[in-house]
């Protein structure tokens, strides 16, 4: 027993296993090995896949180490050659004149002989010829067909060193594959020499014109990744949501898509949106508005089915939002006006499911009319809120602002 190569997938294997474990191709009874390289193979096989030596026999021939394929006789073996001498005659007969065997049908006999003798070698001869041509061909036919398939594999490639590896192998190609070949060298030659000064640049605009005017360049997958870099940096140099969106719509696959979703996301939770900031303003003034109007239906619309905190009172309901309202008009009241000042401070912060609350901090007054035209001095007041996703206000307290009066002091006397 011994340990060979399987001829098909070229794993180590014993001479006498049944199948290759790795491929499945029958071993044992259905491989040769050829007698001018040793190399390996199917006995079906026409030819040596490494020597091109012609494959004679149709039956493989077990050996200790694999089969071999021996190469047959020129001839077959004839009863007649088998008489290489002439019968014995014993010394009675040789001196029995009457019973002495003629001289010339021995004769006759060895030319006979002869000529078949010639005939064999001469049919062997042919015979090698035409294996030899036969063989010549397959074999001349098989380099010609490698050139062809290495030669179409070099020109698609975009690598010079692949071209090159052509050139060395095959130093007898047709001159028509050569000069292509060296072409297709020089030019992507030249190409890399313009790849050198776009990445030297580090500019996007100079990547794209690159890309413009090489459409096929092997550098194209490299430049994209190179331009994908630089917009991320520029992103996430400005760190803003709007960069941020802008990569993302820019690089749907590019390599920091990931990066800029969670970044955008941690932005938008602690950043303060210019139309999240006016949705806090409108439903602060509207709960106003709908007091100054003596609207319950519209201050209803402002706030939750049940508020966390109204006016320090936990859970407080709709109906309390009510007597709210009415708390606000006595009967010799003419007119309530409430008005929200400018100095909104608004803490945003995340609920779950990409929602967020708004806490406010914001300034307002109350002014009051009353139907004696009595003056009423105007109230200061400072409210604290929290506005959800939903814009609707979910808790508010209103704490009057009292504010020291001051007092002159007398003017000193000298």
């Amino acid at each position: 027993m011994a340990i060979i190569k399987c001829p098909e997938c070229g794993h180590q294997i014993s001479d006498k296993a049944p199948t290759c474990p790795s491929c499945g191709v029958e071993i044992k009874g259905k491989i040769i090995k050829c007698p001018v390289c040793g190399e390996v193979y199917l006995y079906d096989q026409e030819m040596c896949p490494n020597c091109h030596h012609a494959n004679f026999a149709p039956i493989p021939v077990e050996s200790s180490s694999s089969y071999v394929r021996e190469e047959p006789n020129p001839r077959p073996i004839e009863d007649e050659d088998m008489e290489s001498e002439i019968p014995f005659e014993d010394d009675d007969e040789a001196t029995s004149p009457s019973e002495e065997r003629p001289k010339q049908p021995k004769r006759k006999k060895e030319t006979t002989k002869k000529k078949k003798n010639y005939s064999a070698l001469i049919v062997a001869f042919v015979l090698a010829l035409i294996i030899l041509a036969v063989s010549g061909y397959f074999y001349n036919k098989t380099k010609t067909e490698q050139e062809t398939n290495s030669y179409e594999y070099a020109m698609s490639s975009k690598e010079p060193m692949v071209l090159q590896s052509y050139l060395d192998q095959n130093p007898d190609a047709p001159k028509a594959h050569r000069d292509s070949i060296l072409a297709r060298i020089k030019f992507l030659q030249e190409i890399d020499k313009d790849w050198t000064d776009v990445v030297a640049s580090g500019s996007k605009a100079v990547l794209l014109d690159y890309l413009e005017k090489n459409p096929k360049s092997s550098h194209r997958d490299l430049a994209f990744k190179m331009i994908d870099s630089i917009d991320w940096e520029v992103a996430a140099k400005e760190n803003t949501v709007e960069a941020y969106d802008t990569y993302m719509k820019e690089h749907p696959q590019g390599q920091h898509y990931d990066a800029a979703v969670d970044a955008s996301k941690l932005l938008q939770s602690n950043t303060l949106l210019p139309g999240e900031k006016e949705m806090v303003n409108n439903i602060i003034r509207r709960f106003f508005q709908s007091i100054n109007d003596k609207d319950e239906k519209k201050i209803h619309s402002t706030m939750g089915n049940s508020m966390t905190n109204f006016l320090g009172k936990p859970n407080q309901t709709r109906g309390d939002l009510s007597a709210f309202i009415q708390r606000q008009w006595k009967a010799d009241f003419a007119k309530v006006t409430w008005h929200v000042l400018g100095d909104y401070k608004i803490n945003k912060k995340p609920s779950g499911d990409n929602k967020f609350l708004y806490d406010v901090q914001a300034t307002a007054t109350k002014r009051i009319e009353r139907k004696d035209k009595k003056a009423v001095p105007e109230a200061k007041y400072r409210l604290n809120a929290t506005v959800n996703s939903d814009t609707t206000i979910v808790a508010l307290d209103l704490t009057k602002v009292v504010e020291e009066k001051k007092v002159e002091q007398p003017a000193k006397k000298n």
